[in-house]
């Protein structure tokens, strides 16, 4: 049995529509989105920073500096940007997913785990944060609680990482037909993935 699950994975986007009531900070704030799209990250981060000068509490400028600066490797200053919109807004359910990722990155599992928890608790349809909250229990060996994350993932969306971790996850609990039904449904999904044959 090849056991090596698969690690996870965030669409990283940005919030397009503007909240912010100062003409300049909306116009640096489009620009930057430009620049993101375009994979001028570096640019994206000075204008976002400009439109966060010019309007401290632009809450989606933080938030889409934080998913920039993840598409760098800079896992804390994202980090430092989701703190900020939650600051701003404890609602705002995909800065504390986005923040457990980066914090995920930055090897702070119980850290990362509170922030999936209350991404979760305030956004249900979230499965990004499903998906990497049971990576982190099937790290764990707490393949029981993982696959009930992985299952989650799966009432949302069909997904080949939450399938084939959650055959994983089977296999170590000795659910071996479960396990089958598992990675054939993620071959179902995606027939290029060789270690999916093997592990089946």
């Amino acid at each position: 049995m090849k056991y090596t699950f698969l690690t996870f994975a965030l669409l990283i986007c940005q919030c397009s529509l503007s909240q912010s009531q100062n003409a300049d900070a909306v116009k640096a704030f489009n620009e930057a989105i430009a620049s993101f799209n375009v994979k001028n990250y570096e640019n994206a981060i000075v204008l976002y920073s400009k439109a966060i000068n010019l309007d401290p509490n632009y809450t989606k400028a933080f938030y889409n500096r934080g998913n920039t600066k993840l598409n760098l490797k800079d896992f804390n200053g994202a980090i430092t940007d989701y703190e900020k919109v939650i600051n701003i807004d404890p609602t705002f359910a995909k800065a504390y997913m986005y923040k457990g990722f980066a914090e995920m990155k930055n090897s702070n599992t119980t850290q990362a785990m509170a922030s999936f928890n209350k991404a979760i608790e305030l956004d249900k349809s979230l499965d990004g944060a499903y998906l990497n909250r049971g990576v982190i229990l099937q790290k764990q060996e707490k393949y029981d609680q993982a696959i009930e994350d992985f299952s989650s993932v799966l009432k949302i969306k069909s997904d080949y990482t939450a399938l084939f971790n959650k055959g994983l996850c089977e296999y170590k609990l000795g659910k071996y037909q479960e396990a089958i039904t598992s990675f054939t449904e993620a071959l179902n999904i995606n027939l290029s993935k060789p270690e999916i044959f093997e592990n089946r």
